[in-house]
């Protein structure tokens, strides 16, 4: 009786010793998982930050074209207005020399 009451001692030791091994394992196991969810949700938002950097990028890019196609037609609209100019003082110019020569 003695020697089962040892060898039962023994085994409800070893148990006692599985059961918070488990318990211990169960929350290493719940804090991973706890951190994993936490990684996965931070992968999330970190996916959906991008995706607005992305958009606002190509929104960018497409606001630069227009900028750029407005000033080059600005250019070529004050290039064309210049032209009009100088062919109106040369027009004028002629006129006033030929009203000169008319004088002498």
């Amino acid at each position: 009786p003695r020697r089962v009451a040892r060898e039962l001692k023994l085994v409800r030791a070893e148990l006692d010793q599985e059961r918070e091994a488990a318990v211990m394992a169960t929350r290493a196991l719940e804090e991973a998982l706890g951190d994993r969810d936490a990684w996965c949700q931070r992968a999330e938002q970190l996916e959906h930050y991008l995706q607005e950097v992305l958009a606002e990028r190509d929104e960018t890019k497409q606001k630069v074209s227009q900028l750029s196609q407005l000033l080059s037609s600005i250019g070529s609209d004050e290039q064309s207005m210049a032209e009009v100019a100088l062919a109106s003082h040369k027009e004028h110019m002629q006129r006033k020399n030929r009203q000169e020569e008319r004088l002498e």
